[in-house]
Order: structure tokens, then C-alpha cells, then sequence
């Protein structure tokens, strides 16, 4: 049998390590809109381990305008007048701030480029961890110095009215397993991160005019860490080739496109340890396009600008063409239909995410009454009416439901094994989400997919091979 052998470990000391691109420009500066947006870091094959809560990404952001200018929003404050042809603000998503920046994240072994993990559209899964785990008081505090990230878009955007340095965390599997990652020839053999940039015109957004061809810059950029440094045998363990096995999490990514009103969403998962998969939506037109937040997390929506909300009626989840999960359909179209939380179905991503009962820290609230015309706004300073209130928050861009506007985190998701926590077999298998709504078949709403896997990385004197 192989072992998992880092518990027999014993550390000695705590090191702090900062390294730099092995790709730096020449101008030291990171830009998509400039060629240089890809990022790559190595951190080398050692008797080490990585304590991946402490691994971040550094740097000083600059956001400025198509004509080269760092962005001014303060004169948007109070119904001021705004800097001349700026009438409306550039902004950053604020319920994930720079994270936004990262499109994909590669996360490989240093010596033989084994892929550990692959996490693509990785802003887009975030946007619903982050919203899922974090309350707003959470955003106003720590999360908007390091990450300028805020949930209320006003104090987002005037963040980046200037040129502000950050340190954000990595939300890969891998980096949040609950364990010490072992960098040895009996380990990963190093790290390779390598950071793909999005899109200026998935990262900022504002008037169509004002926006255009404005850009973000990265430079200053770095990554820190805490290396565990064993004792003499344990290095010893680390670095003389054996067999054994190393268990992680990862998040495997995939696309699609919902249109019908009757859809079932088909996936090879392709994993033999499936702990949960949840599902978030955004209008196709959305992702790359200035005038709107690709890091939104609405509901379907239909019609004319996606201006209208779908009702929701029915949503069910398949393993092989049976039923999975839940031996039953989550029916909410009397929810839906009168404008109150799909609670069955918003609970159940929530789970997908964290246990739900051990969740104390969200923005979502899954309340299966609706709201009165004066009622307090969830995480506002004051009173507006709601109308149509879905799993409200303050931030992200609004989406029309019935008469007024509301903000949302939606997804569609479930908890495989939250009991065992060893997930549910899909090899071979394949999964399905079948959604029943009012879509209009002329609304194509993007899906993104991610599936939360426990792999296992297996080494050998021979090499390393990672077991799905």
C-alpha cells in the first residue's frame, strides 16, 4: 500500500522565502494589453514543504484610462463632476478585487511538469467562493488592504485611483487541502505556478466610451511563502527516492451554454473522488465586453439586454442517468414566480461550496420569506425597497428582476460526500444537472463548471504520476 508519509515528519524551523518571475520584462511591468501576461514562478525541488496558507502573489496594480492616465473616480463621489470624459467610473468587481486579474492558474512540478492542477476562468470560480465564505464586514477589513476587494463598488473604486500594492492568496485545490505540501523528490519535486492574465475587458469595466482601451499594469510582482524545514531524517525521508503517495484537493474546470427551457448539462468528470460541483452563470455577451461585470454571478436571465430574470422551476442532478445527491427535484418555481430566494436550490450550492451548516460568513442569504417595500437592505447603510430579492448583497453589477434591480450570487450546485469526505466515483460515469426554466431559447447563458476532486500525486524512483 502506498503511504502518505508527511505526518511522520517532525519540523525543526519556519523559513520565509520571496522569490521573483523567472519571466520578468524588461520594464519590469505585466500587461495583457502589452504582451506580457503570462507570469511564472519555480519554486525549487528541496527537503522542504510549502505551508500553502502562506503562499501569496505581490505586486502593485495601476489601472488607467485609454489615454495612459491613471484612473480618477473620487470626482464620482456625492453626485460631483466627474474628471473631464470620464462620466461614469472604471471599475474592478469589488467582491474579488485584483484576484480578477488571473484568468487560468497552471500549477505544475517544477522538475517534471506534471500537472498538479488546472484551474481555468479562475476569477469566475472565486467570485463564488469568495461571496459564498466571506461576509461584507470580512470584505471591509482585511480583504480590502490586501485584496481590495469590498463588496460596496464606491469604495472599490476608489481604490484604484491610485497605484496600490496588494498580496492575494491562491483558492486552488491544492493550496487549501488542510496539509503541508512536500517540495522533495518524495513530494511534488517543486512548483511551477504559471498565471495567466485575463483581459482588460474582462477586469475593469464602465461606460462603453469612457472604458475603452483603458488597461490594468501588474509590476513589483512577487511570491511569498513559509517553507517547513524538517529535521535531519525527515529531510533524509524527503529527498531518497521511495514510493509512497500524496493526497490533495483540485478544482477541475468546464464551459457550456445553456439556452433551452428544458436543458440537461452533461459532463465527464472524469474523476474517481468527486466532492462536490457547482455551477455559476453569466450572459455569453458578458465575459470580455467593458460595459459589463464578467464576474458577476446572476441568475438566467432572458430578453433584451438579458434585462429579464428567468423563472426557475426545476433543477435535478444525474449520475450515470440516475439520481444523485438527492432522490428527489428541487421544485421552486412558486418561489420563483413570486419573486422570493430559491432557498432549496441556493442552499444546495452553498453546501457544494462548505458544509452549510458550518457557514458563519457569506454575503448570500437563502431566507425563504421575501421582503417588505421598506425593508433594510442586507449589508447597506441604508433603506431601499427590494423588489424581487434574490440572495441580495451590496456590489457586482445589477441584474433586472421584475421592477427594480437587485445584486445576486447565484450558482446551482451539490455536495457529493460531506460525510466521508472521499466523494462520489465518475469514472466512466457521467454527471448531469438537468435545469427546467422560462429561457427563451435566444438567451445563451454561459455555465461555468467547477468539480472540487481529491487527487493523488503517486512518486516512484521512476517519477511522479498524478491518480484522478
Amino acid at each position: 500500500m502506498l503511504i502518505d508519509y508527511i505526518m511522520n515528519v517532525n519540523i525543526e524551523s519556519v523559513e520565509k522565502a520571496e522569490i521573483f518571475p523567472l519571466n520578468n520584462p524588461s520594464n519590469n511591468t505585466y500587461s495583457f494589453k502589452q504582451g506580457h501576461g503570462t507570469i511564472t514562478f519555480d519554486i525549487a525541488a528541496q527537503a522542504k514543504m510549502l505551508r500553502p496558507s502562506s503562499l501569496r502573489l505581490n505586486g502593485t496594480l495601476k489601472v488607467v484610462r485609454g489615454t495612459g492616465d491613471i484612473v480618477d473616480n473620487n470626482g464620482l463621489k456625492n453626485n460631483n463632476a466627474a474628471p473631464a470624459g470620464q462620466a461614469t467610473p472604471i471599475q474592478l468587481n469589488d467582491r474579488i478585487g485584483v484576484n480578477s486579474v488571473i484568468q487560468n492558474v497552471a500549477i505544475n512540478s517544477a522538475t517534471t511538469g506534471q500537472t498538479i492542477e488546472n484551474v481555468r476562468n479562475y476569477g469566475k470560480m472565486i467570485s463564488t467562493l469568495l461571496a459564498s465564505t466571506h461576509s461584507s464586514d470580512d470584505f471591509a477589513s482585511n480583504q480590502s488592504v490586501v485584496s481590495l476587494m469590498t463588496a460596496v463598488q464606491q469604495r472599490s473604486n476608489n481604490l484604484i485611483n491610485n497605484e496600490v500594492k496588494f498580496s492575494i492568496p491562491f483558492y486552488a485545490g491544492v493550496m487549501n487541502s488542510g496539509k503541508a505540501i512536500p517540495l522533495g523528490t518524495n513530494g511534488m519535486r517543486g512548483l511551477q505556478f504559471v498565471i495567466e492574465l485575463a483581459a482588460d475587458q474582462q477586469v475593469l469595466r464602465g461606460d462603453a466610451q469612457v472604458a475603452l482601451n483603458a488597461s490594468y499594469q501588474l509590476s513589483n510582482v512577487s511570491m511569498s511563502y513559509d517553507l517547513l524545514v524538517p529535521d535531519a531524517a525527515g529531510q533524509e525521508q524527503m529527498m531518497v527516492a521511495g514510493n509512497g503517495a500524496f493526497e490533495y484537493n483540485a478544482f477541475n474546470s468546464l464551459y457550456s451554454v445553456i439556452n433551452a427551457s428544458d436543458n440537461t448539462q452533461t459532463f465527464n468528470l472524469a474523476a474517481s473522488n468527486v466532492l462536490s460541483v457547482f455551477h455559476s452563470f453569466l450572459p455569453t455577451t458578458h465575459s470580455n465586453n467593458y460595459q459589463f461585470d464578467g464576474f458577476a454571478n446572476p441568475p438566467l436571465t432572458k430578453g433584451t439586454n438579458y434585462s429579464t430574470r428567468c423563472l426557475l422551476d426545476r433543477v435535478n442532478f444525474s449520475r450515470g442517468g440516475l439520481k444523485l445527491g438527492l432522490d428527489y427535484e428541487l421544485a421552486v418555481l412558486p418561489q420563483s414566480t413570486q419573486n422570493r430566494p430559491v432557498s432549496q436550490v441556493e442552499i444546495n450550492a452553498l453546501n457544494a461550496v462548505r458544509p452549510f451548516y458550518s457557514l458563519s460568513h457569506l454575503v448570500n442569504q437563502p431566507l425563504t420569506l421575501g421582503y417588505g417595500a421598506k425593508d433594510l437592505r442586507l449589508y447597506s447603510d441604508e433603506l431601499q425597497e427590494l423588489d424581487a430579492v434574490d440572495s441580495v448583497i451590496n456590489g457586482g453589477v445589477n441584474y433586472q428582476a421584475g421592477a427594480g434591480a437587485v445584486s445576486t450570487n447565484f450558482a446551482i450546485g451539490l455536495a457529493m460526500d460531506n460525510v466521508s469526505g472521499q466523494g462520489v466515483s465518475f469514472k466512466g460515469v457521467s454527471y448531469a444537472m438537468r435545469v427546467r426554466s422560462d429561457l427563451d431559447g435566444a438567451s445563451p447563458n454561459a455555465v461555468f463548471t467547477y468539480a472540487l476532486v481529491k487527487n493523488q500525486l503517486v512518486y516512484s524512483p521512476q517519477g511522479i504520476q498524478v491518480m484522478s
